[in-house]
């Protein structure tokens, strides 16, 4: 229901050109849906069941991969090749001079001041142990 919701509103939003409220709306969308989407994946079922996690630090190790530490004390290494080369919105992250230019906030990594980020429960679940 909640995603039909913000589905509705980023429509509206578009429909009437409003600009300061569709990257709000849209960030909203895209955080219902992949919600969603971890709450019906039968293969993901162990992170429906994990406490809540953050990043507390990240380090860029080269060739769009992070280090990543996460609120729960392990490291995981994140590839962002096949990444970004399958989500049309992160394209511009393909310059890895950008790539490397993240920040964290608070919550995860996000670059571009935030316009761009990808939850911390997806950067746990398909990163690797370090």
């Amino acid at each position: 229901m909640a995603y039909k919701f913000a589905y509705v509103i980023f429509l509206v939003c578009v429909l009437h050109k409003n600009t300061s409220k569709l990257n709000f709306y849209f960030k909203i969308l895209v955080y219902v849906k992949f919600l969603l989407y971890l709450c019906t994946a039968k293969s993901l079922t162990r992170t429906t069941n994990m406490n809540l996690i953050w990043i507390n630090s990240a380090k860029y190790l080269g060739d769009y991969r992070l280090s990543l530490s996460f609120s729960n004390g392990e490291q995981r290494v994140f590839d962002a090749k096949e990444f970004i080369a399958t989500h049309p919105l992160f394209a511009s992250l393909k310059d890895k001079q950008l790539f490397s230019q993240f920040q964290l906030d608070g919550w995860t990594v996000s670059w571009q001041d935030g316009r761009l980020d990808i939850a911390p429960e997806y950067l746990y679940e398909i990163g690797t142990p370090a």
